[in-house]
């Protein structure tokens, strides 16, 4: 099973809110990558967040590409992601006031549908982080969550290369606030605040 929730990982979403949305502020383009997307309550959860912090014509130009490997117990995430169609019990943790904003009622009862608005911003590609390719460049940031701690430790290392490979210069990384960054990857990213899960990008690319 999945393991993600709307808003999940607060402290890490309070340093995106802090840290990354400034910077956000002053881009033409918006470019995010969700690695590890699964149902879509995490990228979902980022275009809430930018949606509410950013100026509706800056909203416009964000871009977050959700990516995930299906699996079997998973095998429609593009679907899912596409519909943006959730029980009421998978909401729970939507602040009310962005609730009341971005869901609205959906068949059959007891279930909710994200806006266009929130939906547009999001699109799924199925992609595997093993590959070692990055599904793009430039990207402003990284979100990677409850993936690089089923890798062997060599694997987490060479995915986080290419994640640095992938930002633009002074872009961000986020995971876990319990994960560790490897020895190896320390001089590719810093961490911006003692125990959080944040990081920005420093260096040339590897």
């Amino acid at each position: 099973m999945a393991l993600t929730s709307f808003f999940r990982d607060k402290d890490t979403l309070n340093l995106i809110e802090e840290h990354v949305l400034p910077e956000m502020r002053r881009s033409i383009y918006i470019r995010i990558w969700d690695a590890g997307c699964a149902t879509g309550e995490e990228p979902f959860t980022l275009a809430l967040i930018l949606a509410e912090g950013l100026s509706p014509d800056a909203f416009s130009s964000v871009t977050i590409l959700a990516t995930d490997q299906e699996e079997s117990n998973f095998p429609q995430f593009e679907k899912r992601l596409a519909e943006g169609v959730y029980h009421k019990t998978d909401v729970i943790w939507i602040p009310r006031p962005l609730f009341d904003k971005y869901f609205y009622p959906f068949e059959p009862p007891d279930y909710y549908q994200i806006s266009d608005q929130i939906r547009g911003r999001v699109t799924y590609q199925k992609h595997d982080l093993l590959s070692l390719e990055p599904v793009g460049a430039n990207f402003d940031l990284v979100v990677c969550k409850n993936v690089l701690l089923h890798f062997p430790p060599d694997s987490r290392i060479e995915v986080l290369q290419m994640f640095h490979r992938s930002l633009r210069t002074n872009g961000f990384l986020a995971m876990e606030s319990s994960q560790e960054m490897p020895a190896e990857c320390e001089p590719l990213f810093q961490r911006l605040v003692r125990g959080g899960g944040l990081f920005q990008k420093v260096g040339a690319a590897t």
